[in-house]
């Protein structure tokens, strides 16, 4: 399993995020999204690093406005 893979199953995880919710933020199709989550045996492509930077600041931007407001 690619590191980037394992990463985005613990942010999901962490964050109870499904695949829908990883294409909506970043703007790929669901299929995409979902091939992401998948180990390559299974047919899964790794998450570019730009695109998992994009989720992580994302996430934590949405964390942070909760608070100011």
């Amino acid at each position: 399993m690619h590191d980037n893979t394992r990463i985005l199953q613990e942010i999901m995880q962490a964050h109870a995020l499904g695949v829908d919710d990883v294409a909506r933020q970043l703007g790929v199709a669901p299929a995409t999204a979902h091939a992401w989550t998948l180990a390559e045996a299974d047919g899964g492509t790794s998450m570019p690093d730009a695109e998992l930077k994009l989720l992580q600041y994302a996430l934590m931007s949405e964390n942070k406005r909760r608070h100011l407001f």
